[in-house]
């Protein structure tokens, strides 16, 4: 009797402590700390200073080798010819970039520029006329346009962009431009054009008629750049004049060149040294 009581309080005392055990909660896990966000580090700590400190620096595009070839393959080539660069970190560099040219038809993407800082509901029927100006450089299509933004809408544009050496009087024809003042323009172009119409502007500059997409797009939409550009030729007392200037960006790395050349025995000769100064800028 004894060993029967003693099995039977025994067997009481282990099913309290299962039915105790039940009844607890057990002891919280470690939690796996999630990863710190960017934001929450503390970039002032100097062992993250350090790790930034060894990460590589990319050199700004076209490198510096890259433009003294491109300054040297153009100093050989015939006529008055100046190129301006603005490189991936917005520093200018250039061969006789502040020389003065009459601007042909170069002018038409400041008067674009000077009708849609100050018409960002585009009036009935000027997105037809702004499309062929741009497009196919009509010049009735830039006599209206010049109409309504004038000369002192076009100094406005300059003044904005920072050019140094623009000038114009009476008619837009008549502009007078620099190498760096246009690649700076171009460069800076977006930051001058209401945001409602920057696509609008980019799609006229990088839809350029067949037949006008020479030069600069030759050389650089194979390598992989997108292109918004505007030309210009004309004849003058010393032969013929070609320009071009152009804003390139392939990935992050946004550029503006400008070449411009005057007393070429061709229009193929000028249209022949913009591709190769571009070539040579862009080339391995």
């Amino acid at each position: 009797m004894l060993v029967l009581l003693a099995l039977t309080l025994a067997a009481a005392a282990l099913v309290g402590i299962a039915i105790a055990a039940r009844g607890q909660r057990s002891a919280p896990r470690t939690a796996i700390a999630a990863p710190r966000l960017p934001e929450q580090m503390d970039w002032s700590r100097p062992a993250v200073v350090s790790r930034l400190s060894e990460l590589p620096v990319l050199p700004a595009f076209p490198l510096r080798e890259a433009i003294d070839r491109a300054e040297t393959w153009l100093a050989g080539r015939d006529g008055v010819t100046a190129f301006a660069v603005v490189d991936s970190d917005g520093h200018e560099h250039g061969w006789h970039e502040d020389e003065t040219f009459v601007s042909a038809s170069v002018v038409k993407a400041m008067l674009m520029v000077g009708y849609l800082r100050t018409h960002p509901d585009i009036a009935v029927g000027m997105d037809g006329v702004l499309t062929s100006m741009i497009e196919v450089s009509d010049n009735d299509a830039a006599d209206a346009v010049y109409e309504v933004v004038g000369d002192d809408g076009l100094e406005t544009v300059a003044r904005l962009a920072g050019m140094q050496h623009f000038s114009v009087y009476r008619w837009w024809t008549y502009a007078q431009i620099t190498a760096a003042d246009q690649a700076r323009f171009f460069y800076s172009m977006d930051s001058l054009i209401p945001s409602s119409d920057r696509e609008f502007a980019d799609h006229l500059l990088s839809n350029i008629a067949g037949y006008e997409s020479w030069g600069i797009p030759v050389a650089a939409r194979p390598l992989g750049w997108t292109v918004w550009f505007k030309g210009g030729w004309r004849g003058t007392e010393r032969g013929q004049l070609v320009h071009q200037v152009a804003r390139l960006q392939r990935g992050d790395a946004m550029i503006a060149v400008a070449v411009l050349t005057d007393g070429d025995p061709s229009m193929a000769y000028g249209i022949d040294t913009i591709e190769g100064v571009v070539a040579t800028l862009l080339g391995p």
